[in-house]
């Protein structure tokens, strides 16, 4: 972990600061946090790999003792990936479901990667006239996401969806000796997902200083967020219309499902 941080004031006026934030740790078989979990085998639990980079730059300038501006970028990048343990090369999933649902072999949660990034530019200014402090600004923020899984499967629960590799359902521990499955399931097509959403916020607040012990504080602010489209089935062209607050044209999303 690397947290270090830059403030520098060039004038009497100005003041920049500067942080930086890089995290990295890797968790052998700790996809799964939760602890009260018992229905998986240990060559399931998949490795966790995660790599965060975050970085900001403000700037605040003062135009007069009433008068002052803050205004603020930052950019973050999370990589998350899951890997197989290796303890079962090339194995599908296995199910047991009695006595009670028990998993064997790669599950699909053990391989996939969630990467994100975002970006967000901020603006606020402060405005004192008599004994009002008014404050305006904005707010921008654009996350793109890019979800690569080969199933959809939660890593809480012990059903299973399929994966590339494919899943095998069991009834009993006899039909498992016996390799008589009375299900199988597996994933085909791209397994990326990618969309970008993007916010945008605007504020304005009035802070009136009644009495000296009575501050009256006022303000209104709209939030926006635009929902990128998803790929529509031909058959049914609705399926492609999400709705938005805003009519504001977006880039379709692609995936498979």
């Amino acid at each position: 972990m690397l947290t270090p941080r830059l403030d520098y004031s060039p004038s009497s006026r100005d003041s920049l600061f500067l942080s930086f934030n890089l995290n990295r740790f890797d968790s052998p078989g700790g996809v799964i946090t939760d602890p009260t979990v018992g229905n998986y085998g240990l060559q399931t639990l998949a490795n966790a790999y995660v790599h965060t980079v975050q970085a900001s730059v403000g700037w605040t300038h003062t135009f007069s003792s009433t008068l002052l501006n803050e205004f603020h970028t930052s950019t973050s990048q999370d990589n998350q990936i899951s890997t197989p343990t290796g303890l079962a090369p090339n194995v599908p999933t296995l199910i047991l479901d009695s006595p009670a649902p028990f998993v064997l072999g790669n599950a699909p949660f053990s391989v996939g990667r969630v990467f994100e990034r975002q970006y967000s530019v901020a603006d606020r200014v402060d405005y004192v006239i008599g004994k009002h402090t008014l404050q305006f600004g904005f707010d921008m923020n654009r996350a793109w996401d890019s979800d690569n899984h080969d199933g959809g499967a939660d890593p809480n629960e012990a059903v299973e969806f399929g994966s590339l590799l494919g899943s095998y359902e069991f009834s009993n521990l006899e039909d498992f000796a016996l390799g008589e499955y009375n299900q199988f399931s597996q994933t085909s097509g791209n397994p990326t997902f990618s969309f970008a959403v993007p916010y945008y916020g605007f504020y304005v607040q009035d802070s009136f200083r009644a009495l000296p012990n009575l501050t009256l504080d006022m303000g209104l602010r709209q939030d926006f967020q635009v929902y990128p489209q998803p790929a529509e089935n031909p058959a049914f062209p609705l399926t492609g219309q999400y709705p938005n607050h805003l009519r504001i044209p977006v880039v379709p999303s692609t995936g498979y499902s």
